[in-house]
């Protein structure tokens, strides 16, 4: 079979994050009733940085398990990512694991890094340039997003992409 008639391999977001947004979402419960009872200040500011947290994370992470998008595409001309968006083969110089705080990572040397994180959306685009500022590849996936191992991503992308360097 020719690489361009390989179908894509899609990865989906694993279930366990499910239990994270049931999490998030009680504790969005326990700020709105810290927020309406009449208590304390405190405890009002408390609920309400709870309730706004907890939203943010809601609103990031109920698409990824709602929507049953998939997290990862990879194809024969690159990958597309639901957060880092479509990269392709031509413009990554490598990959490589990596460890970042303790958490497994793909990374995705660029060939023009800035030009990468031009078109990303604001928050993507913020939360790359932390990771570039800390030494590492602003395209990067981690492994707690995936549901099977990192190598068995990598073996996908050898199957899509034989020429890609693992670094």
């Amino acid at each position: 079979m020719d690489i361009d008639d390989l179908p894509a391999t899609r990865y989906y977001a694993p279930k366990g994050p499910a239990l994270v947004l049931v999490f998030i979402a009680v504790m969005a419960l326990v700020g709105v009733l810290l927020t309406v009872n009449d208590v304390s200040f405190v405890r009002g500011v408390l609920g309400a940085v709870l309730v706004a947290c907890s939203g943010f994370c809601i609103y990031v992470g109920a698409p990824r398990l709602i929507g049953r998008r998939p997290e990862l595409i990879i194809t024969s001309d690159g990958i597309e990512h639901v957060d880092q968006g479509r990269i392709l083969w031509t413009d990554i110089d490598s990959v490589r694991l990596n460890r970042m705080q303790g958490q497994r990572i793909l990374e995705f040397v660029l060939h023009h890094p800035d030009t990468y994180l031009a078109q990303l959306p604001w928050f993507v685009r913020t939360t790359s340039r932390f990771m570039r500022a800390s030494g590492y590849s602003p395209a990067a996936i981690s492994a707690w997003t995936l549901p099977v191992p990192l190598e068995t991503v990598l073996e996908a992308m050898r199957r899509h992409h034989p020429a890609l360097t693992v670094a």
